[in-house]
């Protein structure tokens, strides 16, 4: 396509960049929504809006908004068990925008879920309680009392609300 160049559809009042199209602008014209206006541009659609007709950088706060808005509903991933890692990652995840406390209060059972030991030790633990070798029957429990301690463990650190 020799007249194919990429475009920059937005909403005609905010600014806002909802999508970015190849193709004729002819096509691209077809594509418009009637609040929707498209601009020539190329990019990561996440770094501009349109002020005034014209493209132009987000400023860094902007950005953090759109990625915030993101995030919001999802989850952090945590590397490292420490309370301070944890409070760090939540912190660094949602940009330093939500009480640490109030989200960890509020998300447990993904906390919880997070921490509690592995399913597979509670049952090999139950295999070895069904056996009749008594040195197994005795090493199964151990192993399931440590299950259930550590599980409660869990249960203290990221209480219900």
């Amino acid at each position: 396509m020799a007249n194919s160049k990429s475009y920059f559809i937005y909403d005609d009042e905010t600014g806002e960049i909802r999508r970015q199209f190849s193709g004729p602008i002819e096509w691209a014209v077809l594509q418009l929504a009637d609040d929707e206006f498209c601009i020539e541009a190329e990019g990561d659609i996440t770094d501009f809006k349109v002020v005034n007709g014209e493209v132009v950088p987000k400023d860094q706060s902007e950005k953090d908004d759109l990625l915030y808005q993101e995030r919001i509903g999802s989850f952090p991933s945590f590397f490292s068990s420490t309370d301070t890692d944890i409070d760090t990652a939540i912190s660094d995840y949602f940009l330093g925008r939500v009480d640490i406390q109030q989200w960890k209060t509020e998300n447990y059972t993904f906390l919880r879920k997070a921490f509690y030991p592995e399913m597979g030790e509670s049952l090999d633990a139950q295999v070895k309680l069904s056996s009749t070798d008594p040195l197994l029957q005795a090493a199964g429990q151990a192993q399931l009392d440590q299950y259930s301690a550590d599980c409660m463990a869990v249960k203290a650190r990221f209480p219900k609300a």
